[in-house]
């Protein structure tokens, strides 16, 4: 048995080129697979990001709400008595709105029905009692709710029966 040097050799460098071709094809494989995470990543954080701003938007709004909640509290009550009667010449039912206070207020009185919303803004003497029904434009029924709003009070809303 003889030892033959250059096959050797040849041996070696034809090993080392395959394992060298071996281990670059992972290398590549694995750049691959890393560029391709590094992308997820990159998405994942555009994504979270994009949450974020959004949590930050909806946190706002609702400090916002919150704080208009408070401040409604703060707020005294509408000093407005509101009964109600049915109409003499329909089925329909009359809003009877009393200021109890000594000073006059500017109430906004709102009211959907029908798939509209019927807006009003009525001036309200002291200790006078007005109406509102299907003569001024609120054909009201047992159901209907009313929103009664004036600025520096708390807004009242009535359900009538």
């Amino acid at each position: 048995m003889k030892f033959n040097f250059f096959s050797f050799v040849v041996g070696l460098v034809v090993g080392s080129l395959i394992v060298g071709l071996i281990l670059g094809l992972r290398i590549s494989n694995q750049n691959k697979v890393i560029d391709e995470k590094g992308r997820e990543i990159v998405s994942l954080r555009e994504q979270f990001q994009k949450r974020e701003e959004n949590l930050k938007v909806e946190l706002s709004k609702t400090g916002e709400e919150i704080k208009k909640q408070f401040e409604s509290l703060a707020q005294p009550d509408l000093p407005v008595r509101v009964t109600l009667r049915s109409a003499i010449l329909s089925n329909t039912k009359v809003l009877q709105i009393t200021n109890f206070s000594n000073t006059a207020i500017r109430v906004n009185v709102s009211s959907d029905f029908e798939g509209r919303t019927q807006a009003r803004t009525i001036d309200l003497p002291p200790n006078i009692t007005i109406e509102l029904g299907q003569k001024e434009g609120f054909p009201f029924k047992s159901g209907d709710s009313v929103k009664f709003e004036s600025s520096g009070y708390r807004t009242k809303t009535v359900s009538l029966q």
